[in-house]
């Protein structure tokens, strides 16, 4: 079952003019067709009326399985050999995402725009592919959008792998606005990010564990933060990093204690 969640992000200084913007946050699709979960993502970009539509990667469905359950992917995983040390990987169906997002956002039109970041599961091909659709990537970069007079500065972080990114220099060349928005699919970057300024940090890739103990408590989570960062709305510093639980699935085909989630954040003022 796929829940529909809202969510109320409180953020200290938060402009008038901004209290009440609508993120709809996605994660995680790692889809091999349009089934359910897409559908859902569908009706809920269309139903939920967000000012803003956020990715926060893993489009494709990439079967591997790692020599370790405990080790997360690397550069060595994403050459694709079929069989090596680093276990069982095969190349990611970036055809499948592609006509899954072009589905997604046929005739789809949203006030301040679909954006996204690159996770660690999206190859260049898909990238390449997906340049002509309704969809922004943001790759080590930021955009200014403009909304009731002011300026909402986004910036997104390439996670490919965890060396394909410098948070340092990313975060000194990052505009300021008022309202700083990040998104990172390595949900580990978000107190630093959250450290150099942002108000709200948008990740993924834990799948909130995939396969949890009763009470949703996960047991892998294939992020440095441990379960800390598994997922939910969380508190750091002056602002908040949200961590989907996704919609998708990776390695076992199985989700236990942990639904597939889509999430409309609400910004609120302190």
């Amino acid at each position: 079952m796929i829940e529909i969640n809202q969510k109320t992000a409180r953020l200290r200084a938060l402009p008038a003019a901004v209290e009440g913007l609508k993120i709809l946050h996605l994660s995680d699709l790692h889809t091999r067709g349009f089934g359910p979960a897409e559908q859902a993502a569908y009706d809920a970009m269309r139903q939920m009326e967000p000012d803003i539509v956020i990715f926060s990667g893993d489009f494709c469905y990439h079967f591997g399985f790692s020599g370790s359950l405990f080790k997360s992917s690397t550069q060595a995983d994403h050459d694709y050999p079929f069989l090596s040390r680093h276990g069982i990987w095969l190349p990611p169906e970036s055809d499948k995402a592609y006509a899954v997002m072009q589905r997604l956002l046929q005739d789809y039109t949203c006030p301040l725009g679909v954006w996204a970041s690159r996770g660690n599961h999206d190859p260049d091909d898909f990238l390449q592919k997906a340049r002509d659709l309704n969809l922004r990537f943001l790759h080590n970069e930021s955009a200014i959008i403009h909304y009731n007079n002011c300026q909402i500065a986004l910036t997104g972080v390439n996670c490919n792998t965890r060396g394909s990114f410098d948070l340092i220099d990313i975060i000194r060349q990052a505009p300021r606005g008022d309202l700083d928005l990040a998104i990172s699919h390595y949900p580990e970057n978000a107190e630093p990010l959250i450290a150099g300024g942002m108000d709200l940090v948008l990740a993924g890739h834990t799948h909130g564990g995939q396969i949890c103990l009763p009470g949703g408590k996960p047991i892998i989570t294939h992020s440095r933060t441990g379960g800390h960062y598994a997922s939910g709305l969380i508190k750091f510093l002056q602002g908040q990093v949200h961590i989907s639980r996704g919609l998708g699935k990776i390695m076992i085909p199985l989700r236990l204690n942990c639904p597939p989630e889509i999430t409309l954040i609400t910004l609120a003022r302190q």
